[in-house]
Parts: structure tokens; sequence; C-alpha cells
């Protein structure tokens, strides 16, 4: 084994100690290289009045090759576009390696205003901006937690009549909240999409937990679809809220949250319209309406989105009750459960979307290629992520079943062009559409006590969570958690889709007839997706949590979690000391076991164990101590399943 000095000359033992352990931003001045980069430093996406200067002073950072600031460099502020003027236009970077361009004064006209920035023959950097008149307050009120709804009540005004309603218990405590009529000026919207309404502004700082409820009073445009959309204000940048109902002169969606995080990329390494997406998350959002021409939806419109390579290659098991996960509503640890459906979808869309040059997703995580079970670090990434999720599903299902006044087939309808017009706003940073995540839902009949003399309708519920691929024609393509190698297809009809059945790897099948497409950043908002990818990486995901460490145990010798399905002996154990003792025991177990959970593998026929080869596995089944197991042959088939 070799050492290696290493040698700066002209460098005193006292300045290593200072460039070791004090202020790593500055260098030595015998370390810094020629500049080699020029980035922002601050004063990026400001919004100010026409005419009026930025708060915030535009200044960049000139860097060597080894990221230290490099001072001494002359550099270029210029106007590009908007108009406006910069106090100054010279600078030379100072010994953080920061120049400023000192006061920048917006031009008269709203809209989007550019700065470039140039530092000798370094690429070129933009400073963006938006001159903005400022929002005219139209109403307040109170964010309560028993609900509330403000109306905006100015004749005259475009606005007039829009409402947002809060739903009950959707906030922890009370906040105010203001809305106000801005400007549509720096609204990024795509080719063909105009603005049908002056944009609303809301500012608060509630955290909802239910979405709230928009209605805007509308004109109908003949040959042109209209949606309710959404936009951050420092970027401009612009999404499709979630529709109810489309009115022929009021539009009805669901508004997830208050700030500009609805716009916020996923973490990771970003690619696509991800990339330029701001990741603020101020106390204020605008909305708005957009019309979009129905040519621009008349098309199909397909995604990358591959079932088979980009979805998991597991089964929605469910995990089964561990001393880290919550309890049940009452606090019965024998029932509790976790299945990761919902972390699935959101970890397979947010790997599609930020790592899957990394290579498909699908068995890339499995302990052994031939093994769908021993996706260890797969299956407990979707768990943890399910875990952190709000379940949307039911609330928002619960809040459309409130609002539907459409019947299920135009209901049906208006999410089939929500849908495509998502997948139109996605499809400008690539020559693809992007996929979609949607709720599946089911209609039931109601019962005649609920209904209205005279009223005829259904209620919906929630099935499932999926991802919209591709439409083509009055078709919907899906991609669902527990078939990861089948694509369903949901055709258009009158009254809805044309109900379609999907069926599991474990037998169950569920029937859906409508959906309804979700905005993709909140849908996959989820810290622990991305601050786990790393430990998925390295195989340790779930130990931070808590995940019990157990040795596996067979009557040939120990197993490690990989091989759990492996053998062609199928009885096993485990030990977990942290763990309460649930088991029930098989004869010969040694007595130094003494946290037991004792489980068979098989395939379940007619609620006896009928044991396979180990390709065809299709159930891990556990003995709980409150079942009412006859012998350790037919154990009772409790529905958990437990993957550690």
């Amino acid at each position: 084994m070799h050492s290696r000095i290493l040698r700066f000359p002209g460098l005193t033992m006292a300045a290593l100690v200072v460039a070791c352990g004090g202020d790593t931003t500055t260098a030595p001045p015998s370390e810094v290289g020629p500049p080699a980069s020029v980035s922002v430093a601050a004063g990026d996406n400001q919004i100010a009045a026409p005419g009026a200067a930025v708060a915030t002073a535009p200044s960049v950072m000139v860097r060597d090759a080894a990221g230290h600031p490099v001072p001494g460099v002359a550099v270029a502020f210029s106007v590009d576009s908007g108009g406006g003027s910069l106090s100054s236009p010279s600078a030379t970077t100072n010994a953080s390696g920061i120049a400023s361009a000192g006061t920048w004064t917006l031009g008269a006209a709203e809209g989007p205003q550019v700065l470039g920035v140039v530092a000798g023959s370094l690429a070129k950097v933009k400073i963006r901006g938006v001159a903005r008149a400022a929002t005219t307050t139209l109403a307040t009120g109170t964010v309560s937690t028993s609900g509330s709804t403000i109306t905006v009540n100015q004749p005259g005004s475009p606005l007039n009549g829009v409402s947002l309603t809060i739903q009950s218990t959707s906030v922890v405590s009370a906040a105010p909240i203001s809305i106000g009529s801005g400007s549509n000026a720096g609204i990024d919207l795509p080719p063909g999409v105009t603005a049908t309404s002056p944009a609303l502004m809301i500012s608060s700082a509630a955290t909802l937990t239910k979405p709230a409820v928009v209605r805007f009073p509308i004109t109908p445009i003949p040959g042109t679809a209209q949606f309710i959309g959404v936009f951050d204000p420092a970027t401009g940048k612009v999404a499709i809220l979630t529709p109810i109902s489309a009115k022929a002169n009021e539009l009805t969606a669901v508004l997830p949250r208050f700030n500009s995080s609805l716009l916020a990329p996923p973490s990771g390494a970003v690619t696509g319209r991800f990339a330029s997406l701001s990741a603020k998350a101020e106390g204020e959002i605008g909305i708005l309406t957009m019309g979009v021409p129905l040519a621009l939806l008349d098309r199909d419109f397909t995604s990358e989105f591959t079932a088979g390579v980009d979805n998991w290659d597991f089964d929605n098991l469910a995990i089964a009750w561990l001393p880290f996960l919550a309890k049940d509503d009452n606090a019965n640890p024998a029932t509790e459960v976790i299945d990761p459906g919902h972390g699935m979808i959101t970890t397979s869309l947010w790997y599609f979307l930020t790592q899957r040059a990394s290579g498909a997703l699908n068995k890339r995580f499995r302990l052994q290629p031939d093994q769908l079970r021993s996706n260890r670090s797969g299956i407990r990434w979707a768990a943890l992520a399910n875990r952190a999720a709000v379940d949307q599903s039911v609330r928002l299902s619960k809040t459309v079943d409130d609002l539907l006044t459409d019947d299920f087939g135009t209901y049906t309808e208006t999410q089939f062009l929500g849908l495509k017009a998502m997948m139109y706003f996605t499809q400008r940073a690539q020559p693809f559409a992007e996929p979609i995540p949607v709720y599946l839902y089911n209609d039931s009949p109601v019962s005649s006590e609920e209904l209205k003399p005279g009223e005829e309708r259904k209620k919906i519920y929630s099935v499932a969570i999926a991802i919209a691929t591709k439409t083509v024609g009055r078709s919907v393509y899906f991609v669902v958690a527990d078939n990861e190698v089948s694509t369903y297809r949901g055709v258009m009809g009158a009254s809805g889709f044309t109900p379609v059945n999907v069926n599991n790897r474990s037998g169950y099948t569920f029937t859906f007839s409508s959906f309804s497409p979700q905005m993709t950043t909140p849908f996959i908002d989820n810290p622990a997706i991305s601050s786990n990818y790393p430990k998925v990486l390295n195989g340790t995901v779930g130990e931070a949590e808590g995940w019990p460490q157990p040795e596996l145990h067979w009557k040939k010798g120990k197993l490690d979690t990989a091989s759990v399905i492996l053998g062609d002996e199928v009885e096993m154990w485990w030990e977990c000391p942290r763990c309460t003792d649930f088991g029930t025991t098989f004869p010969g177990i040694p007595p130094e076991a003494s946290h037991l959970q004792a489980f068979q593998m098989g395939r379940i026929n007619g609620g006896t164990s009928a044991l396979s080869p180990p390709e065809g596995l299709a159930f891990a089944t556990i003995k709980w101590k409150a079942d009412s197991v006859a012998s350790d042959v037919n154990p009772t088939k409790t529905g958990h399943a437990l993957l550690l």
C-alpha cells in the first residue's frame, strides 16, 4: 500500500490550516484558476411594477474549474428584452467572486424582462424578471378550520362571481386570505392557448390538507375547451388544475395549495420541463381561465412511460404491522397494515421524470434477478412513500361527489379533455407528452332518500391510483400498481367509459368507469421519495425509520432477505427482539428464537396452502396469534404479507 504526499508550492502550513478549517468559499490566491463558469448569485425571477426597481440587485458569481470564486473578473450586464435600465452595467467581481448590476429598473410595459450577463468568453447567463401591475384587492377573509367560501362581489369586474371554497377541517389553524385581480403578463402559455380571464391572485399562509374548490363564471367560446389554470407569479409557469365540471357558464376545479410549490419540480436530477421551474413556495399563487382550441386536443398524445419497463415489478402487497408503522383507528396492531400502492405510482413517476437515464426501473432493484419479491429496496421505498403521502384519492373522491352535479358521462368527458390538455401543456420541452397520474373512479346508484325530487344521478368513489400513459382517439391507456405488465384501455362512450376490469397478480379484480387526472408535481411532491432514493441505491432504505432487521432461518440454515422465497423448504421464521410477538411456532424451532413470526410460502387454493416450486409462489401468508389455525399445514389466509 502506497501513500502519497500532496505538495502545494508557495503555500505555508498556516495557509493550509486556514484553507481546510475556515471559509470554504474563498480559496488562497495560489489555488484560484482562470474563470470557468458564471452563475446567478441573486436577483433572479423577481416581480415589480412596470417602471419600478426590483427589490434585490441582480448579481452573478464567477468560479474557476475547481469551484473557487474568482475575483477581479470584468462582467457586463445588458438589458436583453423588456426595456428598463441598470445602474451598473459594467462591474468587476469582488473577493467572493460576485459582481452586481446595481439597481435594475424594469421597462414600462408589462411582461417578461431579461438581462444578459457576459464574463469574457464564458457562456452567457440570463437573469429574468416580470413587470406586472400591482394586484387590486377584490375580497379578503379567513381560511377557517370549519370551512368558508369567499366570493368576489365586484360588479363590472371580469372576475365578479369567482368563488373560493375551503372545505371543513382543511387547515389546522385559521389564517387570513386575500384575493385580488392581477395581470396576465409573463404567463407562459403554450402555443394556441389564450387567457380568457384576468389573473386571480390568492395570498395566504394557510396550508391545506384538503383541496380548495375554485369556481369561475365563463362565457362560451365556440370551438374551444376552457380550463382553470394555476401559475407561479415569479416564473409564469402554468399548469391545469384538476377539473370537476365544465358547464356552459361556469368552470369548477380543485386547488391543492395556496403557493407556488404547486409548480415546483420534484427533487432529483431534473430534466425536461421541470428543469426550469421555480422551487420557491411563497404564500401566493395565481389562477385564471384558459381557452384551448379543440383542434389542438383532437389528436393522440403518447408518453414514453411503458408497462414492464418504467413501473415496479412487484405486487401491491400489504406490508404487515411493524412497530414503526402508524396504528389504525382502533389502535389494534393485529389489523394494521400498510400497502405500497400509492407509493408504487408516485415513486415510479418520480423515477421516470428524474432518473430514467439510469436505466429501466422494472426489475432494477431485485436482489435475485428471477425473484420479483426479492425487490426489497423497491418495496420499502414504495411503502415509505405511501406512508408519507396524504390519501388525497379519498379526499378528492368525497370532494368530487359533493360537487358533482353533472351526469356521469359529462363528468368523464370533462376529465378526458382535461387529461389531453394536461398532456398538451407538458409536450413542450420534449417530443412526447408526459405520463399523468390519475385516480380511477367507479359509480354507484344514489339511494332514493339521498335524491332530491326529480333528480337522477350516481355517486362516485375512488377504486385505484394509476398512470395515464397515452390517448388514442377516444381511448385512454392506463398502467396500474397491481399489474406491472398490463396496460388497460378505457373507451369513452356516451355515458362514460365502458367499464374496465383490472386484474392484479393476486387474483383481485376491480372495475372503473371514470378517472380524474392530477397535477404531477403535487402528486409526487413527497420529500421521502427523493431523500430515500440514495438509500435505495445502497440498500439501506428503511433502516433510519426503524425497519426491523431480522435474521431469517430455515431448516437448512440461515437465509438473507433476498432468499426468503427461494428455498424448497417452506417452514421459516424470523427473530426480531424489537418486534412485538404476534407469532405462532412450528415444532422444532429452537428455544433461543424468543420473538417469533411463523409463516409459510405457497399458493393459496381454497384456504389451504398448496406448496409450489419457487417460480410459482404467489402468496406469503402470515399466521397471526389471533387467527384460528387448524394446523400448520392448512393455515388461515389473512391477507397480510411480510416482506423485509
